[in-house]
């Protein structure tokens, strides 16, 4: 038995079942093939880092979530980890729901820097999006043939959604790059296979539903108990110690998946949803088609007994869950309805979430030009695929426009928020600590790196005693309220005070500040500069 296994697990790699005859050629062909993905690691990582430092502003990411990713790193390694053990911290609340994983790869791309520069989290993001390239090269090398994996990997590395989103500095390039490795672990190394799944789930909640769904394909394919164990165990294990810790922090062992689901998908954070224009509505439906289409086809490739079959699923998956948030979920009322769309595709399309999508159905169509194609064809076949290739691969060329009408632009809000920044300095003097409202990570990214005011003395109004408040008026009882305000400022230390005053009327927290400033302005704050929207205040408690 141990014997078959042998074979049927050398077959799946790729590799001859003669193993002693065809030993040299085995080894030759390994070298091979790994001096072949070391070039195509460094042919993506050159792309994405000659994009990064001289196509875009290296300090200035065009998208929020990076800065605020950023965020959650700095302050849970400053301020967090003082709290608890890996305890992530956040002035909005958002950490738990990301995941715990990218928050320590960022510390660490930190610490191995020291530097906490943006650009850090930028670079990470490229090094894990070229390891993705790297693997798929190998997965794709093993099972078909190197043409059609040198095709792959040359399409993923110039294409223009993929070198975007993977210098951002977001997370999907560290979940994709999990993901992508179980797929080359497997079916050699089960217990791997099974742990790398569950770390990608450590990233984003999809991805650990991903994870989850090639377990239990796994499992029902597998014939031998013990493999069935190594893999279960792999994923398992560290799935236990996340959901005992959640539980822990959030008091919701599935909090990354419950929120994602509620949030997003059924709507959860977008209580008023717009109207959908007549361009989105067609979107929606095409979205609609193409998840039913991609679920099927994975039910189709789950039934036949393909030895790639965890490579087609990963993909499948990926693209059916895609399709299937924006066609059935309420993700793409949150699309501006643009009578018009700038560029030659629509925003839509280059989003993050389609990122890998478009680059796994690229590689397909690599795997059927040059792998398929000349199978029937011949050396004409090869011709052929090569040059529809080509053709393709400059197309994709066209998405540029898109992206730099939507994306690359200057960030104004990063040079206000920098600005901020000098103001609120300018009235520190280092004795007490700085309350910034909720989502400040520009400014507190400025305030720390520009500014050198470190992260355990800046305080979110997310933790104030409004936000916690369980009465419907504080300021009906106001003479009581007010000494739980003095007292939290006091604990504090709290020197100065900083209001986002657009959005007060917007806001609860902020027409609470608003209106708590009206009654306490001269008494217990003290105006002090002004800049854009942003007012700062003096804190005057009686403390020294």
């Amino acid at each position: 038995m141990k014997g078959k296994a042998e074979k049927d697990i050398l077959a799946d790699q790729g590799g001859a079942n003669l193993v002693g005859e065809k030993k040299k050629e085995k080894t030759f062909s390994f070298t091979t093939t790994w001096f072949l993905a070391l070039l195509v690691f460094l042919l993506a990582i050159s792309v994405r880092l000659v994009f990064l430092y001289f196509f875009t502003n290296p300090d200035r990411p065009q998208v929020g979530d990076v800065w605020h990713h950023w965020q959650v790193a700095y302050l849970s390694m400053t301020i967090g980890f003082k709290h608890g053990f890996l305890r992530l911290w956040d002035f909005k609340g958002m950490e738990y729901y990301w995941g715990l994983l990218h928050p320590l790869v960022l510390m660490a791309g930190f610490i191995i820097s020291r530097s906490v520069s943006i650009i850090v989290p930028r670079v990470i993001s490229a090094l894990f999006g070229s390891g993705v390239i790297a693997l798929i090269f190998l997965i794709v090398s093993r099972y078909f043939n190197k043409k059609a994996a040198l095709a792959a990997a040359i399409f993923l590395s110039l294409l223009p959604i993929a070198i975007f989103h993977d210098t951002l500095g977001l997370q999907e390039p560290l979940g994709l790059f999990f993901l992508v490795l179980a797929v080359y672990l497997f079916p050699r190394h089960l217990f791997a296979t099974g742990f790398s799944l569950m770390l990608a789930g450590m990233v984003r909640a999809e991805y650990w539903l991903f994870g989850a769904v090639l377990v239990l394909v796994i499992l029902l394919r597998e014939k031998n108990f013990d493999r069935k164990v190594m893999v279960l165990l792999g994923y398992g294990l560290p799935c236990l110690f996340y959901l005992k810790y959640l539980l822990d922090y959030t008091g919701n062992p599935i909090y990354p998946i419950y929120w994602n689901f509620l949030g997003v998908s059924a709507g959860k954070w977008s209580p008023t949803l717009q109207e959908l224009s007549p361009r989105l509505q067609s979107i929606k439906l095409i979205c609609q088609i193409f998840a039913g289409f991609f679920f099927i086809s994975g039910l189709a490739v789950f039934w036949k007994k393909f030895k790639s079959y965890l490579f087609w699923l990963l993909g499948l998956t990926n693209l059916a869950f895609i399709f299937a948030i924006h066609g059935f979920g309420v993700y793409l009322h949150g699309y501006d309805p643009l009578p018009y769309h700038p560029g030659f595709v629509d925003l839509v399309w280059i989003g993050k979430l389609f990122a890998f999508p478009w680059g796994f159905l690229g590689t397909l169509t690599a795997i059927f030009l040059l792998y398929f194609l000349p199978q029937k064809l011949g050396k004409w076949g090869t011709v052929l695929g090569l040059a529809i290739f080509l053709v393709g691969l400059g197309a994709t060329q066209f998405i540029w426009p898109t992206i730099n009408v939507y994306y690359l632009q200057s960030s104004l809000r990063a040079e206000e928020a920098k600005k901020t920044a000098e103001v609120i300095a300018s009235q520190d003097t280092g004795r007490g600590t700085i309350v910034l409202p909720e989502q400040s990570e520009f400014i507190t990214y400025f305030l720390v790196y520009d500014q050198g005011i470190p992260g355990d003395r800046l305080v979110s109004s997310f933790y104030d005693p409004f936000y916690y408040y369980q009465g419907k008026d504080p300021f009906s009882e106001w003479d009581t309220f007010r000494e739980e305000i003095v007292e939290w400022l006091r604990k504090n230390k709290v020197e100065l005070l900083v209001i986002y005053e657009l959005n007060q009327k917007h806001v609860e927290g902020f027409r609470n500040y608003s209106r708590m400033i009206e009654l306490e302005e001269g008494k217990l704050f003290e105006f002090a500069a002004k800049d854009y929207v942003y007012t700062i205040f003096r804190v005057k408690t009686g403390e020294p």
